[in-house]
């Protein structure tokens, strides 16, 4: 996790396998979920593939913000009616 981002090879696939499996781990079945990514910039892992993913899977919104604020993570929850929150503490 140090230094620059390095790029890597993604096949279109392996953000729904990782959705998939994501869902399947965290009991997710409902397409009436909202996804709050919390801020984790798309280009990392959890960020665009697992979150996504899981957005993707369910067929939910996946509410995203520009910049995280631990002073504002629960008004945000609540201003995206989020059900299920990504986070990286």
């Amino acid at each position: 996790t140090t230094g620059l981002p390095k790029a890597a090879i993604i096949h279109h696939i392996r953000p729904f396998v990782i959705g998939a499996a994501c869902c399947d781990v965290f009991h997710l079945r409902d397409s009436g979920e909202v996804i709050f990514g919390s801020g984790l910039p798309l280009y990392h892992t959890t960020g665009g593939l697992a979150g996504l993913g899981m957005s993707w899977v369910l067929a939910c919104p996946f509410a995203i913000k520009r910049k995280f604020r631990a002073s504002t993570f629960w008004d945000d929850c609540a201003q995206y009616k989020a059900t299920v929150i990504q986070y990286i503490g």
